[in-house]
């Protein structure tokens, strides 16, 4: 490995934080196996990607690497596949773009996202100005991502939702 890789591998342990298996688990419930499931920001290895595709579900998946500029970036990328459902763990900047995206689809999305960012106003706002009504996921438990338990970030993480819940809120249990 040389030096700008090195740098590059210690950027991306600093900016990702890979999702656990029982907050995917959480979300599983509420998804039909017969929907194709867009998750934008994961690597085949991922478990928003792998994780669900040993699981029966059909995935594309696209991750945007900001570092070496590979893969589609979700903000500007317009795919040119079918899918359902837009699933996953987007990237901690931007949080209200990222929603904003996933709203401009008009098709149902859940990003597993930090609790504090709904009650910022952009996020909400969004709702109100696109009429919809918010969903929430809300694990019991705070989430602790598989790549920083090293470093001892965890903090409270919830779906947010458009389209896919059978109700606004719903508080649920996880495993670990």
């Amino acid at each position: 490995m040389n030096i700008q890789e090195k740098f590059i591998s210690m950027d991306r342990e600093n900016i990702e934080a890979y999702t656990p298996k029982y907050a995917v688990d959480i979300i599983i419930p509420y998804i039909s196996k017969d929907k194709i499931i867009w998750c934008p920001f994961s690597k085949n290895y991922h478990n928003f990607a792998d994780y669900l595709r040993n699981l029966g579900y059909k995935v594309i998946n696209t991750h945007y690497d900001p570092l070496t500029k590979e893969g589609k970036d979700f903000l500007t990328y317009e795919p040119d596949f079918e899918f359902d459902i837009i699933l996953d763990n987007p990237p901690f900047k931007n949080k209200t773009k990222y929603v904003e995206r996933a709203i401009s689809f008009n098709k149902p999305f859940a990003l597993f996202l930090p609790l504090a960012c709904f009650s910022d106003n952009g996020i909400p706002n969004l709702f109100i100005k696109n009429n919809l009504e918010p969903q929430l996921l809300i694990p019991d438990k705070r989430t602790e991502f598989e790549n920083q338990k090293q470093k001892g970030i965890s903090f409270k993480t919830v779906y947010i939702c458009s389209g896919l819940l059978p109700k606004q809120i719903i508080f649920t249990k996880i495993g670990k």
